[in-house]
């Protein structure tokens, strides 16, 4: 099969294939869920990540047989030592010969392999149904003498999944490790162990329907998509139908969470996406919260396991809803709900491209400011009649301030609860509006501030508390949005425990008296599993499935996740018709904003600013722009601090230290360093904003002075 390269790619790790947007592979196998063993064009064998590539429109049979004999030139003349040489040259000579048009997603196998094969698979090129003409799966052999069934190792994983409810990611890990155990021990058992680990590296379609999450899915799903068809079912509305449909999309999100992933991405593209769309059809219906935030949980789960269903999500009704529900969000709206909704519309809008007209038209000043309004107090003069209605006094919280002033109330929603799922919505919405179009395509009686920041200039109060976070997550150099995600989380403890197991009998271990294993090394085995907390190891993972009320966005702001999530490695992508010299991290981005003019430049504490500088000296020392061109961002926002606050006029903190690090940057590294046109535009910023240092720094040296010691 090829593959298509999607992003560029140059990874530090050895055995990986660096290469570029549009360049095409050779797949040979799957290493790992991580990681493709392909064939460039050249003939030279690697390794690529796979979420940086796809597979190829045009599965031309001639160029796979082409690609095939060039690798088999490179490899068999490579004098190196590979392991599973041997299977590996026939697999190429396979490639070199044959073309398997019949399941392009399967794995490739050996040349023995397909002539044991004889089967017949039927079914569309959706892949949503099979015939399979014989009982027993094919057998995998690595040579004459070992031969094990193809779907062996599948089903006692699914086994495993079964009996435990265990993720599949955790069922895997101890498969290999039994697997490994066993050929540690067994003499003779290695050769069919390698069998085994092969054949779970990937798995066709086929496999996939035989598998019990794949009917549990189904059973789900069916039953979701008759309710969404069901009028009967929401023009009566019974307390145990809200039960059952409730517990079912508990079980759903539960199996979404834990099953393959990519086994949930082979059932969800099989009908075109027709399932998941009925869940945001069922949603739109809905008006029951607690099922609505069950359901938007199911939608996030499968629009972070696969891009598709994100982009489905977004050309849908679903952003629209989640925009008028948290608009018209008021202190008797159910926060779990909200909170829902901010996490994932804000993982919606940082993955988007581009946003529809209609929904960016709705990402108002009105409805950015109810936003604040989740994060500090706002003040409301009069009711408001646009998106956002805030005309109940009873609906908010009212400070003290309301006692003196009838006619103005300071308002907080939630007690601040949902202060960072906000503040991370507001960062999102901000990311897909440039400050350098609105000032060119405005004219002079409108705002030439992108709507954040003229929400901000609206409402100074609120404004404090969203830029103390964002201040935060500037000094600890975290992008809360591009952390947004619904991804299964792993509890690292448990697989470190796995982990500890294994190695004490696999490395070494004897027989005991009765002929039982026993660890070389017991005591430290011991040791190490007294040590652990058995509550840390049963510790349920950080999500919004059990209503956490913003706790997972607070901990967006730390770095230290004890459970953590697969976050996503891809390079960030700017959104259409935003400027080349935006930053790709939204905090930059708004505080470019904020310092691109004299009034919204106020809004920032003078300490806060302060914090800023030391931030910007500590990554113009770190950062070395020959290693990374984020450096010249540091040095663009200097610039824009130095052109529009009082920052110069303030005594210029620390100017000296800049200085020098500048001059570091300039003089030192940037003639070790040939720009690309990009960063050349940087490095004259950079000088300008050098020059206005200098400058400042040496009127504040002569004020400071004496007049006696002033030169005439």
């Amino acid at each position: 099969m090829l593959l298509r390269a999607v992003y560029p790619y140059e990874g530090p790790f050895n055995g990986s294939l660096k290469f570029k947007t549009d360049d095409l592979f050779l797949k040979i196998r799957s290493e790992n869920e991580y990681w493709h063993l392909v064939a460039n064009n050249n003939g030279t064998l690697g390794c690529v990540p796979k979420n940086y590539v796809e597979e190829h429109k045009n599965q031309d049979e001639s160029s796979v047989i082409d690609f095939a004999k060039r690798a088999l030139r490179s490899f068999s003349s490579c004098k190196t030592e590979t392991e599973d040489k041997r299977g590996l040259l026939n697999v190429l000579q396979l490639l070199a010969q044959v073309s398997n048009d019949d399941s392009p997603d399967s794995e490739v196998q050996s040349i023995d392999e397909t002539r044991a094969e004889n089967r017949s698979i039927s079914g569309d090129s959706r892949g949503t149904s099979f015939s399979h003409a014989k009982k027993h799966s094919p057998e995998r052999r690595t040579n004459s003498e070992v031969s094990v069934p193809g779907n062996l190792a599948p089903i006692l994983v699914d086994s495993l999944r079964i009996g435990t409810n265990a993720s599949y990611a955790d069922c895997y890990q101890s498969f290999h490790v039994m697997i490994g155990l066993l050929a540690s021990q067994i003499p003779g058992f290695d050769r069919y162990a390698q069998c085994l680990l092969d054949s779970t590296m990937e798995q066709p379609n086929e496999i996939y329907e035989q598998s019990s999450d794949w009917h549990f899915l189904t059973n789900h799903f069916t039953f979701l998509e008759k309710r969404s068809t069901n009028d009967h079912e929401f023009s009566w509305k019974l307390h145990d139908d809200q039960v059952d449909v409730e517990r079912r999309l508990d079980s759903l999100n539960q199996l979404l969470q834990k099953a393959q992933q990519d086994l949930v991405k082979c059932f969800l593209t099989s009908d075109q996406f027709r399932r998941f769309s009925s869940l945001i059809e069922l949603y739109q219906r809905e008006t029951i919260p607690s099922v609505k935030s069950r359901l938007l949980l199911a939608i996030g789960i499968c629009s972070s396991l696969d891009i598709s269903c994100a982009r489905v999500s977004l050309n849908s009704v679903l952003p629209s809803e989640l925009i008028r529900e948290i608009g018209s969000s008021s202190i008797t709206s159910d926060v779990h709900h909200i909170a829902m909704c901010l996490r994932l519309l804000t993982m919606l809008l940082a993955q988007a491209n581009a946003l529809q007209v209609v929904v960016k038209s709705l990402l108002t000043v009105e409805f950015l400011s109810h936003v604040l309004s989740l994060i500090g107090p706002i003040r409301l003069a009069s009711p408001q009649k646009d998106l956002i209605s805030l005309t109940d006094i009873d609906l908010l919280t009212e400070s003290p301030h309301s006692n003196q002033e009838s006619s103005l109330s300071y308002k907080t929603l939630f007690g601040g609860r949902l202060s960072h799922a906000a503040t991370t919505l507001l960062l999102a919405c901000n990311w897909h509006f440039c400050s350098i179009a609105v000032k060119r395509e405005t004219s002079n009686s409108q705002s030439t501030h992108v709507p954040l920041i003229d929400a901000l200039l609206k409402h100074p109060n609120a404004s404090q508390h969203f830029l103390e976070l964002v201040v935060q997550a500037f000094n600890r150099d975290l992008d809360p949005v591009f952390r947004v995600s619904f991804k299964p989380a792993v509890n690292n403890r448990r697989r470190e425990c796995l982990m500890y197991w294994d190695n004490g009998f696999i490395s070494g271990s004897t027989l005991s008296m009765t002929g039982g294993l026993l660890p070389v090394d017991s005591d430290g085995l011991s040791a190490m599993l007294t040590s652990l907390d058995p509550v840390e190891l049963d510790q349920s993972p950080l999500t919004l499935a059990e209503e956490d009320v913003g706790l997972y966005a607070r901990s967006l702001w730390t770095d230290n996740f004890t459970i953590t999530t697969s976050q996503s490695s891809d390079p960030v992508q700017l959104p259409a018709l935003i400027a080349q010299t935006t930053p790709r991290h939204s905090v930059m981005k708004v505080l470019y904003d904020l310092f691109s003019a004299k009034v919204s430049s106020e809004l920032v504490y003078r300490n806060d600013r302060n914090v800023m500088i030391d931030v910007i000296i500590r990554q113009l020392s770190n950062l070395r722009l020959s290693e990374s061109e984020r450096v010249l961002d540091y040095c663009l926002l200097l610039g824009l601090i130095v052109a529009h606050s009082d920052y110069v006029e303030s005594g210029a903190y620390k100017g000296r230290e800049l200085i020098d690090a500048l001059n570091m940057l300039l003089h030192s590294e940037a003639a070790e360093f040939t720009p690309f046109p990009s960063t050349q535009r940087g490095l004259r910023l950079a000088e300008e904003t050098l020059s206005r240092l200098r400058q400042a720094v040496e009127r504040s040296i002569r004020s400071d002075m004496p007049p006696h010691r002033i030169k005439r």
